[in-house]
């Protein structure tokens, strides 16, 4: 069976509630969900007579723990990436390396240092650092 929606509800508001912060863009961020859904479980009564109350809030835990692991994996994602890029500049220290750069332009020289800014991996070449990501050349 279906039901019609009325009309006054055809229109869905994307005010998020107070206190819930949004990314410039007005989108939701994780912090923002993750903030929502906190506030929907103090809410909740896991001693409900309601069969539903005690499930949402189960499924609701379970959500919570994917996030937690999801953002824990992009964590180790991300260091993994940057110790992949600093081991890339080591090899390729005193090497002759190709880069792009901002501009779209390829640049060439000697690969004279390496580092790591904030958590993206560098290398110097004719006094300018250049990701990694952006080799394109080696020798």
């Amino acid at each position: 069976m279906t039901t019609p929606i009325p009309a006054q509800m055809s229109s869905v508001s994307t005010a998020l509630p107070s206190g819930v912060p949004a990314n410039p863009n007005g989108q939701l961020t994780e912090n923002s969900f993750l903030q929502m859904m906190v506030t929907q479980m103090q809410y909740q009564d896991p001693l409900s007579s309601s069969s539903t109350s005690g499930t949402q809030m189960l499924s609701q835990l379970s959500q919570y723990a994917q996030i937690e692991a999801l953002t824990n994996l992009e964590q180790i994602a991300q260091s993994i990436q940057s110790a992949l890029g600093m081991s890339m500049g080591a090899q390729i220290l005193g090497k002759t390396a190709t880069v792009t750069d901002s501009s779209g332009n390829a640049v060439t020289g000697t690969v004279t240092s390496v580092k790591n800014s904030n958590g993206t991996s560098q290398i110097e070449i004719n006094n300018n650092y250049y990701p990694t990501s952006s080799v394109t050349q080696i020798g």
